[in-house]
């Protein structure tokens, strides 16, 4: 160094022994041996899980087809994808503690402005992984509004700007007060180099306690979601169950270990912006605030891979979740969704509920039926007979919704069957819109042919009037009118419900 030592380096008059500020200098004071292994050991616990966050990004990136950041938005602003961003800006995180690490023990780079700016900026973006989780959650609650409603939540774009603020604020307000700290250390300004030193750790302990509490917050509220769900495929029988239980532990802990690490750094950084000089001066003070605030970052991105790694299999063979045994014979059987294949989740598509709506609407259509040929039984026998024909055809003739895949976003086809199709990215659902065209077929025999009597034709037609409202309510349920799909393209693509599919996406 060639500037005035007295910021990063203090010295005893009476014995000439030296303590560093460990953040910008390692050598020539009484703590060199042991925070020069604190930073060898911080390179190399950095290198590693900074690689092996790169294999899960790689992962979640090219085989489960999922994206870093969420352009497509009717708000306008760019949204991080909460686990995606997270990985992203952890891998920036490690690596860039590790250049800082290679810095201090090589010696290299020795103007104090860069290295008081070397040593703050890889914080901003650890920061920001936890903050784009924040921005995930928000925005999940936000579309599940019907479930857990809050007003704050219920508005994206409030959600944008607010979590995109907390994004952005530490990379401005924290390098600005740490590269002016290191310019006035520089000219020898030591007043104001340590003024602006106190005020950029009131900076982090403000966002970092902030973050804590909201990602704690919202948290809790996400896994009151999940758990939801968890009963929904209870309820249903389905294998996902041990699925739901791992997601819901793997955010869980992800939650947990986030707040835990913003805790311990918000209480450091507080300690150190109010007591720094009598702590650069303890050499135990010292020492123990430099090994915590240096493993905080590296040991929360190692719990966090390990949290994210967790399957079925795992937690089940470690006792963490209740997995059923047929379930882990089940689950063999099963792969992961190939890359680019990114599932639209609608409840449309759920075979249940097409099975559940298909059967409510053939119920309701025999019935109708029923209820008319006992009327009209003693007048025409011939109506009782085709009724039973109709009785036979009807389970050929009504089939489970088919899906396909569509290629464009949200549409809507009219086809030759005049029946509606709405399309949502990769799939298509089909709602029946009128009796199987042998019963159409036979009744415009039968009338043609005056076999039936004029009250058993009327009440066939009020029959096929009531079938098209029973219909026409489904469709208009589960679909949007086309009067109004101008006006919902102008607000942006409608945003798709979050079922558990999704959440495993998402956060799973």
């Amino acid at each position: 160094m060639q500037a005035d030592h007295s910021f990063w380096r203090t010295c005893s008059s009476q014995d000439s022994r030296c303590h560093c500020d460990w953040r910008l200098t390692v050598y020539q004071c009484e703590e060199t041996s042991t925070i020069r292994w604190i930073y060898i050991g911080n390179a190399i616990t950095s290198a590693v899980v900074g690689v092996i966050a790169v294999g899960l990004l790689y992962y979640r990136l090219y085989y489960r087809g999922q994206r870093i950041f969420d352009t497509n938005t009717h708000t306008g602003f760019i949204r991080p994808k909460p686990i995606e961003a997270m990985i992203l800006f952890a891998i920036i995180f490690n690596f860039l503690r590790l250049l800082h690490s290679i810095i201090l023990v090589t010696d290299v780079l020795s103007n104090v402005a860069f290295r008081s700016f070397a040593f703050e900026f890889p914080w901003a973006f650890g920061y920001a992984a936890l903050s784009s989780y924040v921005f995930g959650i928000a925005h999940t609650m936000s579309d599940s509004s019907h479930v857990i409603y809050n007003a704050w939540f219920h508005n994206p774009l409030k959600v944008d700007i607010l979590c995109s603020l907390l994004i952005i604020l530490p990379f401005i307000s924290n390098n600005i007060c740490s590269i002016s700290a290191g310019v006035y250390a520089q000219q020898g300004n030591i007043d104001m180099a340590t003024l602006y030193t106190h005020v950029l750790y009131y900076f982090w302990t403000i966002y970092c306690g902030t973050l804590a509490l909201v990602l704690l917050y919202s948290g809790i509220h996400l896994i009151k979601l999940l758990k939801l769900h968890l009963k929904i495929e209870q309820q249903e029988s389905r294998h996902n169950v041990a699925k739901v239980k791992t997601g819901i532990l793997k955010v869980r802990s992800v939650i947990y270990i986030g707040c835990a690490c913003l805790l311990v750094f918000t209480i450091i950084v507080c300690l150190y912006g109010i007591f720094r000089e009598r702590m650069v001066n303890s050499i135990i003070c010292n020492l123990v605030i430099a090994g915590i605030w240096t493993f905080d970052g590296p040991l929360a991105c190692i719990f966090l891979e390990l949290a994210l790694l967790l399957n079925p299999h795992m937690t089940g063979a470690l006792g963490l979740v209740a997995v059923d045994s047929t379930f882990l014979t089940d689950l063999k059987n099963d792969t992961e969704t190939s890359s680019g294949q990114n599932q639209c989740s609608n409840p449309l598509t759920k075979p249940s509920t097409h099975k559940s709506a298909l059967d409510n609407l053939s119920i309701s259509y025999n019935s109708s039926i029923a209820q008319s040929v006992t009327s009209s039984s003693k007048q025409s026998p011939h109506h009782h007979h085709l009724f039973h024909r109709f009785q036979e055809e009807k389970s050929d003739d009504y089939s489970l919704p088919t899906t396909s895949t569509a290629t464009s976003s949200h549409s809507y086809h009219h086809h030759n069957d005049s029946l509606d199709r709405y399309s949502t990215d990769t799939t298509t659902c089909l709602l029946p819109a009128r009796p199987p065209a042998s019963f159409q077929s036979s009744t415009y025999t039968c009338h043609n042919q005056s076999q039936i009597s004029s009250a058993a034709a009327r009440q066939l037609e009020q029959d096929r009037i009531q079938y098209n409202a029973i219909t026409s309510q489904a469709r208009i349920h589960h679909t949007r009118a086309p009067s109004t799909e101008n006006q919902l393209l102008r607000l942006g693509p409608p945003s798709i419900p979050r079922t558990p599919d999704h959440l495993f996406t998402t956060y799973y």
